[in-house]
């Protein structure tokens, strides 16, 4: 069993039948999670730079990490209904 899943893994078609397709709905939420992600990254560089203070970071922050995991939920679920063939 091990040297058929082995020979299987090592065909070179294997990402092409491991890939998930991407429809324009999780292309959205990819780029969502990308943009989000950048928006935290600036929040600490203003912070840094002292362009906001101790509280507006926290609350910037706290906005922007809640907005990522409420993205990452829903991309998660998009690519768990296309890669299970539920659609769910």
């Amino acid at each position: 069993m091990t040297a058929v899943l082995r020979a299987r893994l090592a065909r070179p078609d294997l990402a092409d039948v491991l890939a998930i397709e991407e429809d324009a709905e999780t292309r959205k939420l990819a780029a969502e999670v990308a943009r989000l992600r950048s928006r935290l990254v600036a929040i600490e560089d203003d912070y840094d730079a002292g362009r906001i203070d101790g509280k507006r970071f926290a609350i910037a922050t706290e906005k922007a990490r809640a907005a990522l995991a409420t993205a990452e939920v829903a991309l998660a679920r998009g690519n768990a209904g296309r890669c299970c063939g539920d659609g769910a």
